[in-house]
């Protein structure tokens, strides 16, 4: 029996804040040279849009929340970023947060060279593929059916000093040819 002096405190028990979760893919590549993007999505249980961020973001990276429960992270990559990253998401709604993580990769690309220094691609490397870089380089001569083939020392480019390697390793024993850049 409940009497006058006696208090009944009810609190109403309406929910607890839930944590937003946040989806992205785990892994992500691309070669080395192309944009990779990356599409992550965040849900608040209860109803809220989320802030999307992320951390680790690899050096020229990026990322970019829509405000509307989704983000983009995106990165245009180069040779020097050859290797795997690990980025993290967050959704937060202000007090809790959800997180994911993307290993993201940067592979080096497929190359085409077969044979280091064979400029003509006849299958050898002989004085004809001295002549035709020196063709190429001077004369406007075509160019070397494989990029990686003619980029003998691994600076990345042809250029002279390509032609410099080639005749010192043809005629003074100098160090062989290799195939495109020195990754």
């Amino acid at each position: 029996e409940l009497m006058m002096t006696d208090r009944l405190l009810l609190t109403p028990i309406i929910g607890t804040n839930q944590p937003p979760v946040l989806v992205a893919p785990a892994t992500a590549s691309g070669d080395a040279g192309t944009e990779i993007v990356v599409v992550v999505s965040g849900a608040d249980p209860d109803g809220n849009i989320p802030v999307l961020s992320a951390i680790d973001l690899p050096t020229g990276a990026s990322f970019e929340d829509s405000l509307n429960g989704s983000g983009y992270f995106i990165w245009t990559t180069g040779v020097p970023d050859i290797g795997d990253y690990s980025v993290i998401f967050i959704a937060s709604d202000g007090d809790l947060e959800g997180r994911d993580t993307t290993v993201v990769s940067v592979t080096d690309p497929v190359s085409c060279c077969d044979l280091a220094g064979d400029f003509d691609n006849s299958g050898e490397v002989d004085i004809t593929d001295l002549t035709s870089m020196v063709d190429f380089m001077f004369n406007g001569g075509a160019s070397a059916v494989c990029g990686d083939e003619a980029d003998v020392d691994g600076s990345c480019s042809i250029d002279i000093t390509d032609l410099t390697y080639r005749v010192n390793y043809m005629f003074a024993g100098g160090p062989a040819p290799i195939c495109g850049c020195a990754r």
